[in-house]
Parts: structure tokens; C-alpha cells; sequence
């Protein structure tokens, strides 16, 4: 079920609910939890387990995790058991626990405890996460410890887990460093999409819940406002704001320089002989991932829009070619020129429209 008690299809993750003869009438001397655990439902009463589970399509049911494992970090929610699974692929390890804690200055913060017999590599173990898994999912601390404590139901007892050292007093002091003017910038552009300060400039914003599609928008404000083209995957692997600086930087320098050895003359020549515009960063990230996914809906919005019997078609169809011819970018397809990719304006192109396509 999901949060809201809706059955869920094959394939999707919600709470298993028990049903049936053998469910209880509730927790003795405890209403609370009873009231809490124990729901009726159009099928009857039911007990929520608290197990995290999917539907598996031969009709198995796959246990995903804990309710109570289940943490926001950053906005986003994530199973904490999903992060030791994880973890426990790393060569090496022999047990792993993760846990949330409370940040000071509000939210949570992912911290994992490993056993292992060698000493781990916590940057490594870092960028083996990060492979498979977004970077908010990456614990804040790691320590290694001998073993993991348990209590006398055999779960991890949480109290006797040492204290997480997290590191944030050298980032805090490091996010304090004396920035210049430029860096000031791209600390607040960055500030505004991740929606925190705490970080500074040699922070991986990947840890500070910079994510793939707020990395594309990042990348696209660095090109309206700089000109410079920024990976966007680098951003959010490695990507902090001396990173950022130095493209800027090194773009500035690299555009001066063919300036000032490129003579009037050539730039003018240029200028007349390009006709067909190259794409924009926004585009160029859209085409790059439609060249490498040319299966892929994603940037499908299907719409359906019901219409009265009695439309009349021709006027219809007279206005949709209206609309069409309002908007230039719907005679643009982009093709090669010169090495690069660019985009071609095609005003004769066909609008002729079938009746069958309007029906």
C-alpha cells in the first residue's frame, strides 16, 4: 500500500498490510500503538507491518526494506538499508550499519559503521557509492569500528554505536574562507539551487545536494551568465567552485587569446558566413541525451484534449496551422556542419495535417 492506502501496482515499493483471520485485535494496554498499527480498510482490518516490500510480476513478494529505516535526507527519502546494501559490496567489508542523526543546524545527516579487517578508504568507498547511487545517499561520516553492537533482539543497538565524528568543523571553517568577487557569484548561484550556504569552495556539491537535473540547471545559468560550457555529470561527481572558477576562467582566457590573434577582417568573415545558429547548452544537453537514448520517452508530454462531435475540422486544422506558423522553432531540425552540430530553420517544410491526425 502506499502512504495514502491505495494498492500498488507490480514493481512498486509501499507497505505491506496484513489481512485476514489471523490479525489481532490490537497491542494489549496500548491504544496508541494499536490505533496506530491496526487500520480499517474496504477489505477489512488490517496490520500494517512496518515492512518496506514490492510485487514481484511471478507473483513473489520482495522485501525491500523498514518503515523506520526510512530517512529524508536533503528532501529526498531513501532506505537506509539500501545504502548498506551498497556499502556491503565493497571489497572488504564485513558488516556495515547506517544510521541518521540530527544536524545542528536542522535535517539529517547519513552516518555508516564499518567492520572490516584492512583499513577502508573512506574517499573510495565514497566514489564506489557514488557509482551507483546519488550523491545525497552517501553517508556524511564512516567509521570503522570492530564490530557492530547488538542488543538482545539481535538489531543493532544504536546507543552503543560511538559517536559520529562528522567533519563539519574543517567544512565549516572552510566554508568561511575569504571568497572573491567572482566566487561570491557562484556562491550564491549554487546557494539558490541547492538551498543551503553551508559550503564553500572546495566542497563537492554533490554533498550538498547538488543532483543530475539541478546540475543541468546550474550548467545552463554558468552559460547565460559566463559563456562557458560546464559538464554537467562533472558537477555533480567532483564539481565544487574552484572547479567551476577555473572553466571560467580558463573559457575567459582561451576566448581573449583567439581574439587577439584572429584579425578584424576574419571575424568579420565569420560573422557573414554563419548562417546556422549551433545549440544552446540547454539544447545540446537534450540532444546528447536523446543521441544516447534514442528509445527513451522522457522528454515525451502526451496530452489529450477532448473535443465536441460537432468541431468544425477545417477551422481546426486552419488554427493549429496558425499556431504552428507563429512559432518558428517548429521548422528547426538540427544536422551537422562543419564538425558541429547546428540548427537549420526550414521554412517550407509541410504542415499539410490528415484528418485522421486530428481525429
Amino acid at each position: 500500500m502506499d502512504a495514502y492506502g491505495h494498492r500498488l501496482p507490480v514493481g512498486a515499493a509501499g507497505e505491506l498490510w496484513v489481512n485476514g483471520p489471523q490479525v489481532g485485535r490490537g497491542y494489549l494496554n496500548r491504544p496508541e500503538k494499536t490505533a496506530e498499527a491496526f487500520v480499517e480498510t474496504p477489505w477489512g482490518r488490517c496490520y500494517r507491518t512496518g515492512d518496506i516490500v514490492r510485487y514481484l510480476p511471478d507473483g513473489n513478494i520482495q522485501f525491500v526494506g523498514r518503515r523506520d529505516a526510512q530517512v529524508k535526507i536533503r528532501g529526498f527519502r531513501i532506505e537506509l538499508t539500501e545504502v548498506e546494501a551498497i556499502i556491503r559490496q565493497y571489497p572488504g567489508i564485513k558488516d556495515v550499519t547506517v544510521q541518521a542523526f540530527d544536524e545542528e543546524s536542522g535535517g539529517k545527516f547519513l552516518a555508516a559503521y564499518i567492520v572490516a579487517d584492512e583499513q577502508i578508504d573512506v574517499e573510495a568507498l565514497n566514489n564506489f557509492i557514488m557509482e551507483e547511487k546519488p550523491p545525497y545517499m552517501v553517508p556524511a561520516v564512516t567509521m570503522q569500528i570492530d564490530r557492530i553492537p547488538l542488543n538482545q533482539n539481535q538489531k543493532v543497538n544504536k546507543k552503543a554505536l560511538p559517536k559520529p565524528e562528522k567533519k563539519a568543523s574543517a567544512a565549516e571553517v572552510e566554508s568561511n574562507a575569504p571568497m572573491n568577487i567572482l566566487e561570491e557569484e557562484l556562491h550564491e548561484i549554487v546557494a539558490g539551487i541547492v538551498g543551503t550556504k553551508d559550503f564553500g569552495l572546495t566542497t563537492v556539491l554533490g554533498y550538498v545536494g547538488l543532483t543530475s537535473i539541478s546540475a543541468i540547471k546550474l550548467a545552463v545559468q554558468l552559460n547565460k551568465k559566463y559563456g562557458v560550457m560546464v559538464d554537467s555529470k562533472e558537477l555533480v561527481k567532483k564539481g565544487n567552485l574552484q572547479y567551476i572558477e577555473n572553466e571560467i576562467l580558463n573559457h575567459l582566457l582561451n576566448t581573449l587569446s583567439s581574439e587577439q590573434n584572429t584579425p578584424k577582417e576574419q571575424h568579420t568573415e565569420q560573422h557573414t558566413a554563419f548562417k546556422n545558429p549551433p545549440l544552446s547548452y540547454a539544447q545540446m544537453g537534450v540532444y546528447v541525451d536523446c543521441m544516447k537514448q534514442p528509445t527513451s520517452t522522457v522528454y515525451n508530454i502526451p496530452t489529450l484534449i477532448r473535443l465536441p462531435k460537432d468541431t468544425n475540422m477545417q477551422l481546426l486544422e486552419k488554427s493549429i496551422e496558425t499556431l504552428i506558423r507563429s512559432h518558428p522553432q517548429f521548422f528547426v531540425h538540427f544536422d551537422s556542419e562543419a564538425g558541429e552540430i547546428v540548427q537549420i530553420m526550414d521554412k517550407n517544410q509541410s504542415l499539410a495535417l490528415s484528418k485522421s491526425q486530428l481525429s
